[in-house]
């Protein structure tokens, strides 16, 4: 009755008065109470309804139902909106689709008529249900606590009034109210998994607490309070460990290895939420970051590029390709290479101070050879050879920069690695009078 509905309000902090609200109605008992309690309550308060019916095309009934609530809005002057929702014969996941298609409708009408609340009647057994099928299924701390009574998506405000009482509470109205509603068979269906939750589980858990309905509204609100200050430690980390670009998100993964297994997941899931990624995915990462790699990377799932870098976790969202460069040296000049970078080869102006990024050299020696690094390069330092791969693992340079250092070879020796590292070699050219650097475009 309207005493229900103001007294929901005024507990959850909703103001009601003067505002407009979308009611999304089926037909089924549990809409059809809530839409009557609605349009009560507004012959008493200033307040403005518009029902939202979805038909999904999928049963006989559905075209007499779209009749009966279009006739209904209209007697009692109340704005109604339809959506047909189209399915192929062989839709698989059929409820997941639908479900998603029917709130894509409603926040869409959500926007356009510019509302306050968008209304369901989910009730307390269909809570039982949902929390069941999480658990069953996994999910998050958050998803465990099921369906709340007020929520907010991109803006918008969801309301139930309904969670906190059981299907007999909606049936006992109906029955004293004589509410007209129409049975869906399709929810007696034992095809699906929240059916079967219903009819076969439910019940039992009924026989064993008649006060179920509260009991899981107690838990609920718990994991709800608990999964609301695990966010807090998650977003905490978040703001003092994780650096985000625009196409890159860095973290610390030593600060990450220090957390504990649970919040290493939670920050993972928030960090890469718009991926929806599994909890498989998820735990396969943290493997990897916890493991001794030093260097990785991976294309995942042709979304986003994982990469390691000693002390950083790398999130690239745009995938990065190697190019390999190969230019002969001739004569003095410009060579192009790549990403808007030149090689300057130029005639040595007398000077002593000998840079790290210019190779003083003789042009009498030309040509030479600007290319990658290839499986095998080897230098000489302080008259000691080393492997080129082995030296950027000593020089801790990343493995992105590494693909796009060039090196200077003549006769398969390599002379240096442009701007990190000379060789020994270059100590034996005599009378240098030309000088080799790269250069920005």
């Amino acid at each position: 009755n309207m005493d229900f509905l103001v007294k929901f309000f005024k507990e959850n902090n909703i103001e009601y008065i003067n505002k407009k609200f979308i009611l999304a109605v089926s037909t089924g008992v549990d809409s059809a109470v809530l839409l009557d309690m609605f349009i009560k309550l507004k012959k008493e308060i200033n307040i403005e309804i518009i029902v939202a019916h979805v038909n999904h095309q999928v049963r006989d009934e559905s075209k007499v139902e779209e009749d009966y609530i279009k006739s209904y809005t209209k007697k009692n002057n109340i704005e109604c909106f339809v959506e047909r929702l189209e399915f192929s014969c062989n839709q698989t996941n059929f409820e997941a689709v639908a479900r998603e298609k029917r709130y894509e409708f409603m926040f869409r009408l959500y926007d356009e008529v510019k509302a306050d609340y968008l209304v369901l009647a989910h009730h307390g057994n269909d809570n039982v249900e949902t929390m069941l099928m999480r658990i069953l299924r996994g999910s998050s701390l958050s998803g465990y606590s099921g369906m709340q009574e007020l929520t907010t998506v991109n803006d918008r405000n969801i309301i139930r009034p309904f969670l906190n009482i059981s299907k007999d509470d909606i049936c006992k109205y109906q029955r004293e109210n004589n509410v007209e509603y129409y049975e869906d068979i399709t929810n007696n269906q034992r095809d699906y998994t929240r059916n079967r939750i219903r009819m076969d589980i439910v019940p039992s858990l009924f026989n064993e607490c008649s006060d179920l309905i509260n009991k899981f509204n107690d838990f609920r609100k718990t994991i709800y309070a608990a999964s609301l200050t695990i966010n807090e430690i998650r977003d905490s980390f978040i703001k003092d460990n994780v650096e985000k670009e625009d196409s890159k998100i860095i973290i610390s993964r030593e600060e990450f290895k220090k957390l504990n297994e649970y919040l290493k997941q939670e920050v993972l899931f928030e960090i890469l939420k718009e991926y929806k990624l599994s909890k498989v995915n998820i735990n396969q990462f943290i493997n990897i970051i916890c493991s001794n790699k030093q260097n990785y990377q991976n294309w995942f799932k042709e979304k986003f590029m994982f990469i390691l870098e000693y002390n950083k976790i790398i999130i690239q969202k745009v995938k990065i390709e190697s190019k390999f460069s190969c230019i002969i040296v001739e004569d003095c000049g410009l060579y192009n290479i790549a990403d808007k970078k030149l090689l300057c080869a130029s005639e040595k102006i007398d000077k002593n101070d000998y840079k790290l990024d210019e190779i003083w050299y003789n042009s009498k020696s030309l040509p030479v050879i600007i290319r990658n690094r290839l499986d095998g390069d080897k230098i000489i330092i302080n008259g000691k050879t080393k492997k080129i791969k082995d030296l950027f693992i000593d020089l801790k340079i990343p493995k992105i920069v590494r693909d796009e250092l060039l090196l200077i070879v003549k006769d398969d020796i390599v002379l240096a690695v442009l701007g990190v590292i000379k060789s020994d070699n270059l100590k034996e050219i005599k009378n240098a009078d030309i000088v080799i650097k790269l250069v920005e475009e």
